[in-house]
């Protein structure tokens, strides 16, 4: 059942015969999860399954590119058969909550909006993993995306934890990073595959161990996914470059013609600004209720959780390719409505 690596994309061409493909976000952006946020267009599954059946009627191949984990983004039959044929080994998710707090599991298809399940690709961990829907079932990892002297997954995590830890600063490691919390039902996921989360009190710490980290000459790549408005400051630590690099690796493997990434965050918007391909057109949409939309069409607005705007608003200013700020082009459409409001 095994094949060789340079068939792993073999199904992706026949998806999109007009060699398009959508790189979308999941949270904020197709949906979230009832506990963390009461706005209809985000909680209501007829939206976004109505928003990936338009992205498909029109051509594009759809690609989730997510914060969330592989298994978070599969049915049960497509875990099972990833288990199966391709010895997929992350424990299921545990995306039930009780009202004790508890986690528990649920079948994603049972609780998930099922048109963003079993897309052909899986980007997950921020851009830290590929996987890759094959003919007869089950997802198989894209393992040229790591060169084959890469350090083990095990190996990894324990040294870079060590050297965040040697830098003497505060910060504190997400719930998510411990197995004794995933095994005792307080989180939704095991740890993330090469992707470390961190969270901070204050901008002012996660401007500090930035710097540090820059200041080294550790492989590290940083990913910043805070939300200033409800003082929540994130930062990912991945070996690869975030969303927009896993997007040149796929691009770089398909023949395409024409991109569309979609999404809410800074690491959308750092993966919308990013040059591919000069034959490839690139549409960028930054969906309704965005935290960035602010920040981007106010000119006094300098700064986004210790990232500099100016060059940001720079880029856009002379951004060849199209586009799309969501909350001015369909004022009042949210997350997957803004998404049918573009596609119509």
């Amino acid at each position: 059942m095994y094949m060789a690596s340079s068939n792993i994309f073999q199904n992706i061409q026949q998806q999109s015969p007009a060699n398009k493909l959508a790189f979308i976000d999941v949270d904020h952006t197709l949906t979230a999860n009832p506990w963390e946020t009461e706005e209809k267009d985000l909680l209501d599954s007829r939206l976004t399954n109505q928003a990936m059946a338009l992205l498909k009627k029109a051509g594009y191949c759809c690609i989730l590119n997510t914060s969330r984990t592989e298994e978070m983004c599969m049915s049960s039959k497509q875990y099972m058969l990833s288990k199966q044929y391709y010895h997929f080994k992350r424990p299921a998710p545990q995306i039930g909550m009780g009202r004790d707090g508890r986690r528990f599991y649920i079948k994603p298809e049972d609780f998930y909006p099922i048109n963003f399940l079993d897309l052909p690709i899986i980007i997950s961990s921020s851009g830290a993993k590929i996987s890759v829907l094959q003919n007869e079932g089950g997802y198989r990892e894209d393992t040229d995306f790591y060169p084959a002297h890469f350090p083990s997954l095990a190996v990894w995590r324990e040294k870079t934890i060590s050297i965040l830890h040697s830098f003497n600063l505060p910060f504190r490691l997400s719930p998510i990073e411990s197995t004794h919390n995933y095994y005792q039902h307080v989180t939704d996921v095991f740890p993330p595959d090469y992707r470390i989360q961190l969270y901070f009190r204050s901008l002012h710490e996660l401007i500090q161990f930035t710097q540090k980290i820059k200041s080294q000459k550790n492989n590290f790549f940083l990913t910043n996914d805070s939300d200033p408005e409800k003082q929540l400051y994130t930062l990912y630590i991945t070996p690869k470059k975030g969303k927009y690099e896993v997007i040149e690796h796929i691009v770089n493997k398909i023949n395409i013609s024409e991109i569309l990434i979609i999404g809410d965050s800074l690491p959308d918007l750092e993966a919308g600004l990013h040059t591919y391909s000069p034959e490839i057109k690139k549409t960028f949409l930054l969906v309704g209720g965005s935290r960035l939309t602010s920040y981007l069409i106010d000119a006094h607005k300098t700064s986004f959780a210790g990232i500099n705007l100016n060059v940001i608003k720079k880029q856009l200013s002379s951004f060849k390719n199209k586009y799309i700020i969501g909350d001015l082009a369909f004022p009042k459409a949210i997350g997957p409505r803004s998404i049918i409001e573009f596609l119509s």
